[in-house]
Parts: structure tokens; sequence; C-alpha cells
């Protein structure tokens, strides 16, 4: 579809959707330029790097697991000789986007089990659409359900699904600011009176309690700038059972050789995102290339 100042018969199309050719004077050419620049905006492509952490909260933090000063052979100087072994296994670039220190802390986390990855990936979409990642769990359970037109029971499985989702939307403007919509939920399963908690299976039980925390956030950004979504917050309570060997699983008689502690864990899920804005690979050389190829082909012949 043209618009009404450029003549159709003018315009040579080829089988390349990229390439047109147009046969006119200068003046009528610049005007199809001009039109063509308003109408042929291809979409971006954003490349969205994504990190999800959860974090164990605690009081104390010790860095000493991973970063350390030391003094070289070569130069008098000192130097800060970090081991990032932890991060070797994570795509996501910490040490680029956060600097030496907080990649050293974060390692440190990892280390004593007060961070854990949950999600570590790199999504890709075009500007204006939505992409989406989930991590989910499924708990299926057996239900009762009475017909109204008889007094008959029917069995039936139903299904539950726990976990982590994240929505987003990137629209890139023309200075390559990145507008980001980004949703975050996540939900966890609560416990049931029965023992089985297999996801694969159906279960005689009733449907667990669940809990729901969503976040939702419009930021903007240049490319390659990190946005970090946190206060998805979650409390857990954690039973330790520490018992005398033999004497504490003797029935009965054996709770007086156990003890059991109950404590309140607070756990916090924070999401790293990067987003890109995606230039065309094609060098200017291989483009003219192209566009003598389809010349020769569709108007010199």
């Amino acid at each position: 579809m043209f618009p009404p100042a450029i003549d159709k018969s003018r315009v040579t199309v080829t089988g390349d959707t990229n390439v047109v050719f147009f046969t006119g004077n200068n003046e009528q050419y610049n005007r199809f330029l001009d039109s063509l620049a308003v109408l042929d905006q291809p979409d971006e492509q954003i490349r969205y790097q994504l990190l999800v952490v959860q974090y164990q909260n605690s009081d104390s933090k010790n860095l000493s697991a991973s970063l350390s000063l030391s003094t070289t052979s070569d130069s008098p100087s000192a130097a800060i000789t970090a081991t990032l072994t932890n991060l070797f296994n994570i795509s996501f670039d910490v040490v680029s986007q956060f600097g030496l220190q907080a990649a050293a802390s974060f390692n440190a986390e990892i280390t004593e089990s007060r961070a854990k990855v949950l999600a570590d990936t790199t999504l890709n979409g075009i500007s204006g659409q939505d992409i989406s990642f989930e991590n989910k769990n499924i708990y299926r359970y057996r239900d009762i359900v009475a017909e109204s037109s008889s007094d008959t029971y029917t069995s039936i499985v139903r299904e539950i699904s726990t976990g982590l989702t994240i929505k987003i939307n990137g629209w890139v403007s023309g200075d390559e600011m990145i507008t980001v919509s980004v949703s975050a939920d996540l939900s966890k399963q609560g416990t049931t009176d029965s023992d089985s908690s297999d996801s694969s299976d159906s279960t005689d039980s009733t449907p667990p309690s669940t809990s729901e925390k969503t976040v939702t956030t419009n930021v903007r950004t240049k490319s390659g700038v990190p946005i970090i979504i946190s206060g998805l917050l979650q409390a857990e309570t954690e039973k330790t059972e520490t018992r005398v060997p033999v004497l504490g699983s003797i029935p009965l008689l054996g709770m007086l050789f156990r003890t059991t502690k109950d404590s309140l864990a607070t756990t916090e899920l924070v999401i790293y995102l990067v987003p890109f804005v995606e230039h065309s690979g094609t060098t200017p050389m291989q483009e003219e290339k192209n566009i003598r190829s389809l010349y020769e082909k569709y108007v010199a012949e």
C-alpha cells in the first residue's frame, strides 16, 4: 500500500521484502524516499539478560570467601585478587554490570547458601511485543464432585500451578532508550494434611493452601543498563529436628531423645534484567551487493 503522493506504476516490487526499485526524476525520487522513511520503520529487536536470585535474609556479611588483598612480585603495589568460582557457571555478567565488589559479595552469598540462582537465561523479543518466562511446579490432587442429577459422585484430578512467572514488554524510542514494563508473579504451595507431595501423581488429599505475590513496574533505561526489581518477600517456617542416634528412633520413648526447633526464615526474590537493542549485522558492503544483484534481476533486464 502506497501513499497518494507515490505513483504505484513507478515502483518495482522484488522478491525481497526489504528492497524495491523506483523509476522517476530526482524530485519524485526524493519524495518517495521521504514517504518511505516514514512508513518503512522496522521494529527493533531487544535482547534481555535475565537473572533471578533468591536471597536468604541474614545479618552477617562475609566477603573473605571471595575477596582477598595480596602483593604481587612484579609490582610493589597491592593487587586485588578475586576468586569468583560460583559465577563462572552463570551466563549473566555480574562483574561488568555491578562491579567487582558486588560480584564478590554475590559469590560469597552463594558459597554460604544465602543466595540461590533460580533463573539465568537470555530472552529475545520485538519492540512492543510481550515475552514471558515461566518456572513452575504442578501439584495434582483428586477431588470428588457430586452429580446434580443423581446421587452419584465422580472423581476428577485437579491441578494447582505454582512458581515464578515474568512478563516483559519493551519499547525502543528513537534515541535508543528502552521503556520496559515488567510484571512478576510469585506463587507458593502451602502444606497439606497428606504426606504425599509428588507433583507427578494424583493423590486423595485436600487442596493445599497457596500464596501469591505480584509486582508490576514501568521503567525507562538505556541499552545495557540493568534494571533491579525486588520486594517479593516470602516468610517460611523451617522445622529442624535433632535426635540422639538409635535412642531417638525408638517409638514413643524416642520423643525423650528428640529436639524439634521451629524457625522463621524470610527469603527475598530479586530480578536483575538488562535490555539490549539489537542492531542488524549486515554491513554496508553486503547491502550494496544485495541491492545490485536484485537490480540486475528485476530492473536491468
